[in-house]
């Protein structure tokens, strides 16, 4: 492992990552996949990351003023998430957010700054407003399915490890997620070899999936398996419809960046603008429903936030959110020691003869 990302991309990283931190997982692995064959999936990541960044904004409200203020502060986040971004939680996922209005929050993060600053501490209201900043800038290039320059390639790898470094060191609660950890050490690796995240997206096997589904009754057989080999073999034989076959000449040129955004308060593309105007028209139970969905959004977030609040103080008392001593900088990663994960790969048949493979 430390051969191959010692001569590997990894050494052009600034900083280089060292191999245990590369790591995704709290225990070694038991086979070593190249970070670079990992494929991140975009829309996992924009809508992770983007909820995450409102939990992470509740808990430092919770942080600051306590449970009953980050409940306040949730309220006041989700009216602001339903009037400037016209999002609104799906209950069917739990009271979180889905599809591509983790696009539309992304726009709107300025908005919800100038809301945390009224009620976090000022050093951590700054740390997300410029977080919020950076997040923005690696939306573009993440969800890009065209080939991304060289230039653009580094400075989203450059952007990516500061995002993460910036929330790791600026609040002192945060434990790094896995979509964190795809988005800072596998997404620069996947577009370096692959020139794309966007165009990797899962969206297409969803469309192969939805396509199988409406036409499951075509393909029967024995088993739910045998249906799907008859489905993908046809497919196959049939081949895919190219582009061409639906380019009719004539295409849209794309917008500037922010082109497209409402500059103006009496903008007719603002919520506010078209619900004054009264071009937004709901019937009474719709606007029960979305405020059902809010309220239920609101008890979950804070719940979430003041659980992991009280986790951090409770680590903090007991001395455990201190560095400890597994490894060689006085920092515990959380992996198994050697000789252990040496017992296991014997254990399983699959001792090894190089000690210089790990």
């Amino acid at each position: 492992m430390r051969r191959l990302y010692s001569g590997g991309d990894n050494a052009s990283l600034v900083p280089p990552l060292a191999p245990r931190r590369h790591l995704s997982i709290e225990r070694r692995p038991l086979m070593l996949v190249d970070c670079a064959d990992i494929a991140p999936l975009p829309l996992h990541l924009t809508l992770g990351i983007t909820v995450w960044m409102l939990q992470l904004a509740v808990e430092a409200v919770v942080y600051a003023h306590g449970d009953a203020a980050g409940e306040a502060f949730c309220v006041q986040l989700g009216d602001l998430l339903r009037a400037v971004a016209g999002v609104s939680p799906a209950p069917y996922f739990g009271g979180a957010f889905e599809g591509k209005e983790c696009q539309r929050i992304g726009h709107k993060l300025s908005a919800i700054c100038d809301l945390l600053d009224g009620h976090a501490y000022a050093r951590h209201a700054a740390a997300f407003r410029h977080a919020s900043t950076m997040w923005q800038d690696l939306l573009p290039t993440l969800t890009r399915a065209a080939d991304v320059p060289a230039n653009e390639i580094g400075a989203f790898a450059r952007g990516a490890a500061g995002f993460v470094d910036a929330l790791k060191s600026s609040f002192e609660w945060v434990r790094i997620t896995p979509k964190l950890h795809v988005l800072a050490c596998h997404s620069p690796q996947f577009l370096r070899r692959f020139r794309s995240l966007g165009g990797y997206s899962e969206q297409r096997l969803e469309t192969l999936h939805g396509r199988f589904n409406r036409d499951a009754a075509l393909y029967p057989a024995a088993t739910f398996l045998g249906s799907c080999r008859t489905f993908v073999k046809l497919s196959a034989i049939g081949e895919v419809v190219s582009d061409d076959a639906f380019n009719h000449g004539a295409r849209r040129k794309p917008a500037a960046p922010g082109a497209r955004q409402a500059t103006k308060s009496d903008d007719r593309r603002c919520r506010a603008s078209k619900k004054s105007a009264g071009l937004i028209i709901s019937s009474s139970a719709c606007l029960d429903k979305a405020a059902a969905d809010i309220a239920k959004w609101v008890v979950n977030i804070t719940a979430e936030a003041a659980t992991r609040i009280r986790a951090y103080h409770k680590r903090m008392d007991a001395g455990t959110g201190q560095p400890g001593s597994g490894s060689p900088d006085g920092e515990d990663d959380g992996l198994l020691p050697d000789i252990v994960s040496r017992q296991v790969m014997e254990l399983l048949g699959w001792s090894l003869q190089d000690e210089g493979a790990w």
